[in-house]
């Protein structure tokens, strides 16, 4: 009934996952680029 009306999950669905997408990809990232750099300071003191 709410998709007749117009409120179905259509309008939000794939904008949202697209966005989770881009949060997602952002912290793997972050998180790739903030470990590399501790992986590098690590490999310096040895």
């Amino acid at each position: 009934m709410l998709t007749i009306l117009g409120f179905g999950v259509g309008r939000w669905f794939y904008p949202s996952v697209f966005g989770a997408a881009v949060l997602a990809a952002a912290a793997i990232f972050s998180f790739g680029c903030w470990d590399f750099e501790r992986n590098r300071r690590w490999a310096e003191d040895i």
